[in-house]
């Protein structure tokens, strides 16, 4: 019946050329919608990587202007004891501008052989990030006051990122480059990917580097 009817339209393609048009816009319309459909729904079913629901988010904007270093990190040490000491806090990490669902973003560039990768997310964070957002670690291990020294800047880096470089093999002590390829990083952890843009978002390749005292700065 529908290729009786087809060939009806086609016959009379002249007169029936407004009706073909509708039927391919109509066609692509229906097309763009169900991709769109399956992409959000894949991405929703992915798990959120994280527990967010009893974490609190604290912004907070330092209005010192410190001389030197050993006075700034007293100064961040004792306000770390006094959240942890409120009544409820477990732990607690700072963490660098972009946060979970605040939509912001620090990216970067990184080199692997001859292979860029653009649009890399860079998160600074301390060593109770882990812990305050329940991430689970696929590979390795966290990041820990000895990653503070070394010759290369220890990372921890996410599932997509991996698959990005390393694919099935092992990334935990391999290098990968600075986005000018002038200084390397050394992955101590693969974390599952966490989606820290929404439900409906896919998570984008991204590294996990522990904050010094440039970033407190």
């Amino acid at each position: 019946m529908f290729r009786h009817l087809f060939k009806l339209i086609w016959n009379k393609k002249k007169q029936n050329s407004l009706l073909i048009v509708e039927m391919l816009v109509s066609f692509m319309v229906i097309f763009a919608v169900s991709t769109s459909v399956v992409y959000y729904y894949r991405n929703y079913m992915k798990p959120m990587g994280m527990a967010y629901q009893d974490v609190w988010l604290v912004n907070y904007n330092n209005p010192v202007n410190f001389t030197n270093s050993d006075s700034m990190v007293l100064y961040f040490e004792t306000l770390r004891q006094s959240m942890k000491g409120l009544r409820g806090v477990r732990g607690m990490s700072f963490i660098s501008g972009n946060t979970p669902f605040s939509q912001s973003t620090n990216g970067t560039g990184l080199m692997f052989g001859n292979k860029k990768i653009n649009r890399v997310d860079v998160y600074d964070v301390e060593d109770g990030y882990k812990a305050v957002l329940e991430a689970n670690l696929l590979e390795g291990r966290w990041l820990e006051k000895q990653d503070a020294t070394g010759k290369n800047r220890h990372i921890v880096i996410n599932e997509a990122l991996k698959e990005l470089t390393f694919g099935k093999e092992r990334a935990v002590g391999k290098l990968i480059g600075s986005f000018d390829d002038k200084n390397k990083y050394e992955v101590v952890g693969v974390v599952q990917d966490i989606k820290d843009k929404g439900d409906y978002s896919r998570p984008r390749p991204s590294i996990y580097q522990r904050l010094d005292t440039a970033a407190f700065h």
